[in-house]
């Protein structure tokens, strides 16, 4: 018999404030996980008035001090919030191995509406907004109902500048043909055609690029065996997010990118109402129990199977945010600089004139550049954070 006091992540929705939980992670992609590995939630908090996340920590500690390691408890609720306020690139505080029920352990994030809106908008903190680029589950509480849509269009605007991130780190030019098919060779030289499947696996490969637990050259093979299987194992989910904003932004850019199908459009239909099927069946799982995930039902389901033949069959090819384009631009602007300087005090039989001499913040290098930048300063604090702040509960979890 499942024992009474221990934690149910809908028991948030009992302290005021709590707005949402967004469960993401392996756990909504893998059965095996699902059943073996640690949940990851992350629950926002409505900030309308100065002392909310204050207040809301101070009940949470209350009701559940046990989430809370001794460090944390050591330190006090007020320099958690403190660290939360001031953390520019990781805004969000975490609790991790917290026994549930059902013989689960969760970790969940805690961050206010305010910071997830500006990580999703502008990228201030890439830690948060790569996490909820891909598969995620949000659960609501009641009576919010303009807070959702507002949220909900953010999370479609974050995943909406992931998409044409990944667009211009494929293709390095606004020439693009997003195509249905492979068979391109009438095409133009100038024009470059991307397959969904490879703009899926660049949003999925960004999002770990300079993350401190890939930094090692050791790592790099397990970062591209963790990319690829999570592509595989979450794409239905993925198609339903970009490739109707795939679409979208086909449409209402048709002067510099297009889509080729030699076929109708029926199997393209066919995959986004397949994709959005999983997807809410996957939604209705967490919202009926959030220490759900993936499971056999939707792995053998009929839809399941028929959206992968469907999909590889028929081979679906196809204004970045504030904080980016800062540090992008700054870093194109730090290069060029250097090779200008190179290239002037250097003579020019020794110059390599075959190098390019200017660099634009759109360029592929760039993008690459500033993603494991950012990436590398969001995990290090993150890390650093939460390593401090959950010592005593990992130690005796373990």
């Amino acid at each position: 018999m499942e024992n009474p006091n221990l934690f149910n992540p809908i028991d948030f929705f009992n302290i005021r404030q709590t707005v949402a939980i967004l469960k993401y992670g392996s756990t909504l992609r893998s059965v095996d996980a699902c059943n073996k590995r640690m949940h990851d939630f992350i629950v926002v908090v409505n900030n309308d008035s100065k002392d909310a996340l204050l207040k809301w920590h101070k009940e949470l500690f209350r009701i559940y001090s046990n989430h809370y390691s001794k460090i944390s408890r050591f330190l006090g609720i007020s320099f958690i919030v403190r660290l939360q306020k001031y953390s520019k690139y990781n805004p969000i505080y975490y609790n991790s191995c917290i026994p549930t029920i059902n013989n689960k352990v969760l970790k969940y994030g805690v961050i206010s509406k305010d910071d997830l809106m500006n990580s999703l908008d502008n990228w201030s903190s890439l830690f948060i907004s790569q996490r909820l680029q891909k598969t995620i589950c949000p659960i609501w509480d009641v009576g919010v109902e303009k807070l959702k849509v507002e949220i909900n269009k953010k999370l479609e605007n974050n995943r909406r500048q992931a998409l044409i991130l990944s667009l211009l780190s494929l293709s390095g030019n606004d020439n693009i043909k997003c195509s249905i098919d492979e068979s391109n060779s009438n095409e133009q030289e100038d024009i470059k055609v991307i397959t969904l499947y490879d703009l899926l696996k660049e949003i999925v490969t960004l999002t770990y690029k300079g993350d401190v637990r890939f930094i090692l050259k050791m790592r790099r093979k397990v970062l591209t065996q963790t990319c690829e299987k999570e592509l595989c194992d979450s794409l239905p989910f993925l198609v339903s997010y970009y490739l109707p904003l795939m679409l979208e932004y086909i449409k209402e850019n048709n002067d510099i990118i297009s889509i080729y199908d030699k076929n109708n459009s029926v199997n393209i239909n066919n995959i986004v109402f397949l994709s959005k099927l999983l997807h809410n069946k996957l939604e209705s799982c967490i919202n009926n129990d959030p220490l759900s995930g993936m499971n056999d039902e939707i792995v053998n389901s009929f839809e399941w199977n028929l959206f992968y033949k469907l999909f590889f069959e028929n081979k679906v090819k196809f204004t970045l945010p504030f904080e980016f384009k800062i540090k992008a631009n700054g870093i194109a602007n730090k290069i060029t600089f250097i090779e200008f300087i190179k290239k002037s005090a250097i003579p020019s039989k020794f110059n390599n004139h075959s190098k390019e001499l200017i660099y634009y913040p759109w360029s592929p290098e760039i993008i690459a550049k500033t993603i494991k930048r950012l990436n590398f300063i969001c995990s290090s604090i993150g890390i650093l954070n939460n390593s401090i702040s959950n010592f005593g509960n990992i130690v005796s979890f373990f």
